[in-house]
């Protein structure tokens, strides 16, 4: 993993980004996402151009990778029903399978955190999609909520924690699993894999961080991990509270999935 960079440096990073407009979804989408392939399943979801700033390589000295920006402001009009800056990407699988998701994200110092109140802060989400098949549209389907999260909370008003939120919106019971402490000014790679079911019996996910410690913190339970039989799709970025009113930014690079094993 790349040495931390101090807070000056990282404070200064949004002065070398591009902003992402509509016409330029696609150059956000390759900053991303090195898969072309895998582009085609994705879109960005954020309210304004300066919600999203694309860095080529080189453009930050130290960083040979492209890479995005994602920005929440102290005003931020929500987008789809929420306060967010997201990028989404709905890779295809069946019930069964197991599918595994990477990125890196960095946390700059400037990040505020929302300590004591630790309101929802979450920077990746997997969400259901409406069940065309069974009559359902965005408009009329359940409301059921994300049955897999990622998010940072703060204990004592310095130091996030990152934690696996995981919940079966059929019976409401939900479980949080704190992984590790997230270093800020660093990247940090995120590795989860998943086996999709709506069967608690069959349902699992591992989340393993890289270069936050030695041995590297791993969290894994089982149970439900869908809500329908829909493929879920991923959303990364920033997600929080409305009541949330600070100017917060996070970066992210290198997301890629794949299929490890198949359900049928």
């Amino acid at each position: 993993m790349c040495e931390p960079r101090s807070p000056r440096a990282t404070a200064d990073w949004p002065n070398h980004g591009t902003e992402i407009d509509r016409a330029r979804r696609d150059d956000a989408l390759g900053a991303l996402i090195p898969c072309e392939e895998q582009r085609a399943y994705a879109s960005l979801e954020y309210s304004d151009p300066g919600s999203i700033l694309r860095f080529d390589p080189g453009a930050v000295p130290g960083e040979p990778l492209p890479f995005l920006g994602v920005r929440l402001r102290v005003d931020h009009p929500p987008v789809n029903g929420g306060v967010r800056s997201e990028v989404a990407l709905a890779y295809p699988f069946r019930e069964g399978d197991t599918v595994r998701y990477r990125w890196d994200v960095l946390v700059p110092s400037t990040f505020v955190n929302d300590h004591p109140r630790n309101l929802r802060t979450t920077i990746a989400q997997w969400h259901d999609r409406p069940d065309e098949a069974r009559g359902e549209c965005w408009r009329t389907k359940p409301r059921l909520g994300s049955p897999l999260s990622l998010r940072l909370a703060s204990r004592d008003g310095r130091a996030l924690q990152l934690s696996l939120h995981a919940r079966d919106t059929r019976t409401r019971a939900s479980g949080a699993f704190e992984i590790a402490t997230i270093p800020y000014d660093r990247w940090v790679s995120i590795d989860v894999r998943i086996t999709w079911s709506q069967d608690t019996d069959r349902g699992a996910v591992t989340v393993a961080l890289g270069g936050v410690g030695n041995p590297d913190p791993v969290v894994a339970f089982r149970g439900f991990t869908m809500n329908n039989r829909l493929p879920h799709y991923l959303k990364v970025g920033l997600y929080r509270n409305e009541a949330i009113r600070v100017d917060n930014r996070l970066y992210l690079r290198q997301l890629r999935c794949e299929t490890l094993a198949g359900g049928g």
